[in-house]
């Protein structure tokens, strides 16, 4: 009964783990739409980008979300018998996480516009792709991962094949006009990797330092 009661709580946590993931990754689509709408800029995304946005980097790491293992640290919290899976606190933190995800897409977009519409929505698109791959990883718990570390494989691996199909998107020519895609030099290349990997870097940080105090 113990066991059972402990790995409930790691299904109601990975159940809230996923929804955080999904919010945030599509608040910051929406922020990135947003903006560009109220700059009366084209749209930042292609409708086969966005197809591929919500079929890959949604799907992959929420699926693997889910997938968490069972852990003494999660079992051990028990949730009030009242609480909402979507409070207040847990819709500002969302919130904030689209913020943090979306800037880094805004940026990649108003870079590539200075030289084309093509290279624009290309850079959007990478950029905003590379970020939800890896903001599974801040959506794991509440902690950071340089303390607890990675144990779930399942995230890791849907990392790696979205990237496979993204790098795919980017690099075989048919894939490429398939989805609008422009080319990208080994420079933009590194430039996309840099903004994708922000948001996960400045989550991770702020938790490290909230750790430490």
């Amino acid at each position: 009964i113990t066991k059972a009661i402990f790995i409930g709580r790691v299904v109601y946590n990975n159940i809230k783990n996923a929804i955080c993931f999904l919010l945030s990754g599509n608040m910051a689509g929406l922020l990135t739409v947003i903006f560009c709408v109220c700059l009366n800029l084209p749209m930042p995304f292609t409708a086969g980008q966005l197809l591929f946005i919500n079929l890959v980097t949604d799907s992959l790491p929420a699926i693997a979300l889910g997938m968490e293992e069972y852990n003494s640290r999660v079992g051990k919290e028990m949730p009030s018998r009242n609480q909402m899976i979507v409070s207040k606190r847990f819709l500002i933190k969302a919130t904030l996480y689209g913020f943090i995800l979306g800037i880094p897409c805004i940026a990649a977009f108003l870079i590539g516009y200075q030289e084309s519409y093509e290279l624009a929505c290309t850079l959007a698109f990478s950029t905003i792709c590379i970020a939800r791959l890896f903001h599974g990883f801040n959506c794991l718990g509440q902690g950071s991962i340089l303390r607890y570390g990675i144990k779930n494989k399942h995230q890791i691996n849907s990392i790696l094949f979205g990237m496979v199909l993204l790098f795919a998107v980017l690099f075989i020519p048919m894939l490429r006009d398939f989805f609008e895609a422009g080319y990208l030099s080994y420079r933009r290349l590194g430039l996309i990797m840099i903004l994708g990997l922000m948001p996960l870097f400045i989550i991770q940080a702020l938790r490290f330092i909230r750790e430490a105090n």
